[in-house]
């Protein structure tokens, strides 16, 4: 079924824990919250594009600089 535009959708989430316990969730979805969720999706996957290889892990983990070693330096007073 296709919606139109204005309409309204009531819509439901039901999950059930390890112990068989049921919660159901519900709300209505307007067409400002379903055009604004688009938006979000859209935005999302421009930044996940955006991303550099190191972000999305496909490059080596960079290691941290050592810390400077007092060996083979000498004061002079």
């Amino acid at each position: 079924m296709k919606l139109r535009g204005s309409d309204n959708v009531k819509r439901s989430f039901t999950k059930q824990d390890k112990k068989g316990r049921e919660e159901t969730w519900e709300w209505e979805e307007t067409p400002e919250a379903r055009e604004a969720i688009k938006k979000l999706h859209e935005s999302s996957n421009a930044v996940t594009e955006l991303a550099t290889p190191q972000q999305k892990g496909t490059e080596a983990k960079v290691k941290a600089p050592s810390p400077p070693s007092s060996e083979g330096t000498t004061e002079t007073v």
